[in-house]
């Protein structure tokens, strides 16, 4: 047994293949109101861990929310969003010892504009819950209730590191005309957004 009586976040759970090539980090927010991040190396015979490692950043009280973690193509970053805080976790990964460093919040666009004609208590751009990583490593894409953005993680300045990808709400499609999704994922050349999870929205 490699955990007993331990309440962990309910969601927040992403793996990453070990440096070796054969074995797996597999890494879990921890207890609620902590900046607990919990690991275990996954091997073909064993589970190693939990290994738990204090992040200075950040403690979300509610634990029950959705907001999504995802690992960079290559495995040296960590990103992670929260539902109903306009902030993104990066942290850098290393997939030797399984340890993030250089942590850091960096505040996400927040776009005040009404809607017309939205729903009730949908008026403002302000949950955000799905993340992603662009292939070549270089942006952090967030989906927001209304909107899409882009980062770029490695740009000095932060006045140019962000960029509107979509506006909503969408009409292509009446299911999908807000991104307030749990999930994202970039695959081939398009990005994804699962509008509900369980569901074919």
């Amino acid at each position: 047994m490699l955990l007993q009586n331990v309440e962990l976040h309910k969601i927040r759970m992403q793996a990453c293949r070990h440096h070796n090539g054969r074995d797996w980090w597999l890494l879990k927010q921890g207890r609620y109101g902590t900046n607990e991040m919990y690991r275990f190396l996954v091997r073909p015979d064993t589970i190693l861990g939990p290994f738990v490692q204090t992040l200075p950043s950040p403690a979300y009280s509610t634990f029950d929310l959705f907001g999504q973690m995802a690992f960079s193509p290559d495995g040296t970053k960590l990103a992670m969003v929260h539902c109903y805080h306009s902030e993104l976790f990066i942290a850098d990964f290393d997939r030797c010892s399984g340890e993030l460093s250089n942590a850091k919040i960096v505040n996400i666009p927040y776009d005040s504009t009404t809607i017309p004609n939205p729903p009730p208590q949908e008026t403002i751009d302000s949950i955000v819950a799905g993340v992603c990583f662009s292939p070549n490593n270089q942006f952090i894409y967030v989906s927001k209730w209304y909107n899409i953005y882009q980062y770029e993680w490695n740009e000095p300045d932060s006045s140019l590191a962000w960029y509107r990808v979509q506006h909503g709400p969408d009409t292509t499609h009446l299911k999908f005309q807000y991104y307030n999704s749990y999930t994202m994922a970039w695959m081939a050349e398009f990005i994804l957004v699962i509008g509900e999870e369980d569901t074919n929205k």
